[in-house]
C-alpha cells in the first residue's frame, strides 16, 4: 500500500472528485496537503504514516480536538483524509468520546455485548444498552466484576438528579440485565441483580412535549437554513403536519411518493408496518420544490440528501434533524423551556393540533401509524381546552 505523500495526495484528490466535491472545496484540501508536503520535505520524511500525521499536528500547534477552532477542525479533516483515502473513505467526524470501561471490566462488558447479539437485539438497542453499561461501569471505580456492589447502583442513579423517573427506570432495567448476565457467568455475586431497586414508572406517565399551532406556524415561517432552506422546510412539514417520525423522514425514498394520488407509502422504521398517508398540498408542493430546485443531482434513492458532497442520505446521522428543529425554533423566537425541542416533539404537536381540531382518534392513530388507538389517547392529556370541556361541575355545598 503506497505511503508516498505525493501519491497519497493524488489518491485523496481523485476520491474527492469521484464523490463530486466542488473544485473550490478540493482547493481547500489541497492547501492543507501542501503544508503536509512541505513539513515532510523539511523533516526529510520519505514514508508517510499515522505517526507522521500526529507529528504534523504537533508542529502546527493543533491540540486536542474539543479545543480546536473551526479552521483547525477543517485542517484535521483534510489531513486525516490522506490516510483514509487509501481505503476509499473519508475520515470519520470527531465526536466527544464517551466514558471508558475500566480495564478490569472490559471482559465482562464484551461478554454482555456478545450476549445481546446472540439474543438478536437490534443494533439500535445494543448501542443504547452499551451506552448505559459504559456509564455505569465508569462511575463505579471497581477494578473487576467481583467488586461490583449494590452501592454502586445507588450512586449511579443518584447521579441522575435531572432525569425523569422513566429514564431512571430504563437505566436500572439495563443494569439489572447486565448484572444478571454476569451472575449467570459467575462473574459477580448472584444476589446482586435480585437486590436491584425498582422505580415505578410508565412510558406514558409524563406529558408529551407539544407546540401550539401559532408556534408551529412561526417556526415554519422562518428561514430555517441559509444552505438548504427548501429541504429543511419540507422535512419540518413532514414532522409537524404529517406526524412522521424523524427516522421515517430520513429513510423516505423517491419511489414512496405517489404524486398523482397525493400520497406517501412507506414502511415505518419503528414498527415495520407499511402505512399510506395523504400528502396535504402544502407538503406536496414543498417536497416538489425541493426536488426540482435544491436537491443535488444524485442517484441516491432517498428524498432528502446532504447539501454537500458526497450527496448521500442522512442514514446514521441521528442528530442532524434535531439541529434543524432547534434552529428553527430559536430563529422563530419560540421558547422551548420545559419541553422537548427535537423533531419528535413536532410529531407530538401534529397529534395534539389534530386533536384540537376535533379529528377522531382512529384518524389520528392512522396518521401516526399507531396499531392501537389507546396509544394515541396520551395526547388527550395535553389538550387542556378539551379536558376543561369534559370536566364535571363540582356541586356547591
Amino acid at each position: 500500500m503506497c505511503d508516498d505523500i505525493r501519491e497519497l495526495v493524488n489518491t485523496a484528490e481523485a476520491m474527492l472528485r469521484d464523490m463530486e466535491y466542488k473544485d473550490s472545496t478540493i482547493c481547500h484540501y489541497r492547501a492543507s496537503w501542501n503544508k503536509v508536503i512541505a513539513f515532510c520535505k523539511e523533516k526529510g520524511i520519505k514514508r508517510y504514516s499515522k505517526e507522521v500525521e500526529n507529528s504534523f499536528f504537533i508542529h502546527e500547534g493543533i491540540g486536542p480536538v474539543p479545543g480546536l477552532t473551526p479552521n483547525q477542525r477543517d485542517r484535521v479533516r483534510h489531513v486525516r483524509c490522506l490516510l483514509t483515502a487509501k481505503d476509499g473513505k473519508l475520515p470519520k467526524a470527531w465526536r466527544q468520546p464517551g466514558p471508558r470501561v475500566p480495564e478490569g471490566l472490559i471482559a465482562a462488558y464484551n461478554s454482555y455485548v456478545d450476549d445481546m447479539r446472540d439474543r438478536g437485539l437490534s443494533d439500535t438497542s445494543i448501542r443504547g444498552q452499551e451506552c448505559v453499561v459504559r456509564r455505569f461501569l465508569a462511575s463505579t471505580g471497581a477494578t473487576s466484576p467481583a467488586h461490583l456492589r449494590f452501592e454502586h447502583v445507588i450512586t449511579y442513579i443518584e447521579g441522575m438528579p435531572g432525569a425523569a423517573a422513566q429514564s431512571k427506570a430504563n437505566n436500572l432495567y439495563v443494569i439489572r440485565s447486565f448484572l444478571r448476565h454476569l451472575a449467570v457467568k459467575g462473574m459477580c455475586d448472584s444476589l446482586l441483580p435480585a437486590s436491584m431497586p425498582v422505580i415505578p414508572g410508565h412510558k406514558h406517565s409524563s406529558l408529551p412535549s407539544a407546540y401550539g399551532g401559532n408556534e408551529i406556524a412561526a417556526m415554519l415561517a422562518t428561514d430555517v437554513s441559509n444552505e438548504c432552506p427548501k429541504r429543511n422546510y419540507a422535512m419540518l412539514l413532514c414532522a409537524s403536519v404529517m406526524g412522521m417520525r424523524s427516522s421515517d423522514i430520513r429513510n423516505l425514498l423517491v419511489c414512496d411518493l405517489d404524486w398523482r394520488a397525493g400520497k406517501l407509502s412507506f414502511t415505518q422504521s419503528k414498527t415495520g408496518a407499511r402505512v399510506t398517508l395523504p400528502m396535504p398540498d402544502e407538503v406536496k408542493l414543498a417536497i416538489a420544490d425541493y426536488m426540482r430546485t435544491e436537491r443535488p443531482d444524485s442517484a441516491d434513492p432517498h428524498v432528502f440528501l446532504h447539501a454537500r458532497a458526497p450527496y448521500k442520505s442522512f442514514k446514521g446521522c441521528r442528530n442532524a434533524f434535531h439541529y434543524v428543529t432547534t434552529s428553527a425554533l430559536r430563529v422563530a423566537g419560540v421558547d422551548p423551556a420545559g419541553r422537548h425541542h427535537g423533531m419528535h416533539s413536532l410529531r407530538h404537536s401534529a397529534a395534539t393540533n389534530m386533536l384540537a381540531g376535533n379529528v377522531p382518534y382512529p384518524v389520528i392513530s392512522g396518521v401516526l401509524g399507531h396499531s392501537n388507538a389507546n396509544t394515541t389517547r396520551k395526547y388527550l392529556a395535553v389538550d387542556v381546552e378539551l379536558l376543561r370541556a369534559m370536566s364535571l361541575e363540582v356541586p356547591h355545598a
